[in-house]
């Protein structure tokens, strides 16, 4: 069967279902050099010109990493479009590879953009990858917000994510690529049994025989964003109300209006708490949220409960529900160079005033400081952000602490950010 190409007229009315965006508006564009991202680039470079800043992350965990980035570089020369190759500098993990990965793709995404004033990133997420969400979040159990699955437009970090290729299949892509003469990288693991998207992505032709279509899917995401939206819109009242997220990066919810809740709605609050304070980027496990909140309605958490990266703790003589990051899965520090303007750290956001001196790192706090709020829980500013140096404790912006004799003119900011769910 023939598979007719996506047409700039397709892509300009699949990008103005996004939003307005002002004359002459920048886009950043994250480009890894496969076809979904090649035919993103060529289709948003027809919409908007030379108003494009194509990004590209090299981890340097694959030896041939490099070579694909610096192709791209060459693909972005010969339409006029700047380029910027970011490499994820350091020692790579242990452990956590992929999560870690992508945390570090985003950061250096986003990163970029503030560095060239873009509000918006363009990513291409295509059709094929929401409805291979949506079928991994159903083995799971997920609830409607998970099922709603991948969004048009989402922000994440002070920068509004846009994907305007999420309604195209990756045979419209394909046929797309094939139409302009544009070829692209094939990144091997799109095809490996060892990820269950990929498993998916093989065994969608015998769904598609029994109706279960990629379009058809579709059509159940929509329903369940419908859904998504309108419980979303209830929890918020609630959380105005009854919860409260600190900019030291813990949460409270007041508990005797919890337990009250319908079970949906208290699961649902619950998730999105945890998902701001444990900062992972994606929800909870359903099963495991769902049990945690039964725990809680019926008082049987004990000391504590850890679920997402976040302790749960009754407090307050039994009125609230404590949420803090779980220590140990505080960042890893960052030494800083002297030239940076801003840093990420875990959930904060870190803004300098002044000359950074030399040899001075970020970190989390760690014990052996107070506060002198006393609504401040101790196990939250284990893990707020502090700058050190070789004498120790330089800086803690959360706390207005600065040590005497410290340099002249040099200080800092953090402010709490959040992640996509």
């Amino acid at each position: 069967m023939q598979v007719n190409p996506i047409t700039n007229e397709d892509f300009a009315k699949a990008f103005a279902a996004l939003g307005e965006f002002a004359a002459g508006e920048v886009f950043a564009v994250g480009v890894s050099g496969g076809a979904d991202s090649m035919a993103l680039l060529r289709l948003l470079h027809a919409k908007v010109g030379k108003n494009i800043i194509a990004l590209t992350v090299e981890h340097g965990l694959r030896p041939e990493s490099m070579s694909e980035a610096e192709w791209v570089h060459k693909e972005c020369e010969k339409l006029g479009i700047t380029h910027r190759i970011l490499r994820w500098e350091g020692d790579k993990p242990k452990t956590r590879i992929e999560e870690r990965a992508r945390d570090a793709r985003y950061n250096l995404l986003f990163a970029a953009c503030r560095e060239s004033g873009c509000r918006y990133l363009c990513l291409a997420h295509n059709l094929g990858d929401n409805v291979e969400t949506f079928l991994m979040r159903l083995g799971k159990a997920s609830g409607v917000e998970g099922l709603a699955s991948i969004r048009e437009v989402s922000e994440r970090d002070g920068i509004i994510i846009l994907r305007p290729m999420l309604s195209f299949s990756r045979e419209r892509i394909a046929a797309t690529n094939k139409a302009l003469g544009q070829k692209w990288v094939d990144d091997p693991s799109n095809w490996s049994d060892e990820f269950e998207r990929v498993r998916w992505r093989k065994f969608m032709p015998e769904l598609a025989k029994m109706g279960l279509t990629a379009e058809a899917l579709a059509g159940a995401i929509k329903k369940q964003r419908q859904v998504a939206d309108f419980l979303e819109e209830i929890c918020d009242d609630f959380g105005l109300e009854f919860s409260y997220v600190s900019p030291m990066g813990f949460g409270k919810i007041n508990k005797e209006a919890f337990v009250i809740l319908p079970d949906e709605q208290a699961i649902r609050i619950l998730r999105n708490m945890l998902c701001k304070i444990g900062d992972a980027g994606y929800p909870p496990s359903p099963l495991n949220l769902r049990a945690l909140t039964g725990k809680i309605k019926e008082g049987k958490i004990g000391g504590g409960v850890t679920l997402h990266g976040v302790k749960v703790m009754i407090k307050d003589k039994g009125k609230s529900i404590l949420l803090v990051r779980e220590e140990a899965r505080a960042a890893d520090k960052i030494l800083l160079s002297g030239e940076e303007k801003s840093v990420v750290f875990d959930r904060f956001r870190l803004s300098f005033k002044g000359k950074i001196p030399a040899g001075v790192w970020v970190q989390k706090l760690g014990h052996g400081f107070k506060c002198a709020d006393a609504a401040v829980p101790k196990q939250a500013l284990w893990n707020i952000p502090a700058l050190w140096d070789k004498d120790g404790v330089l800086i803690v912006p959360h706390l207005g602490y600065k040590r005497k004799n410290s340099a002249a003119g040099f200080d800092a900011e953090a402010t709490m950010i959040g992640k996509q769910k």
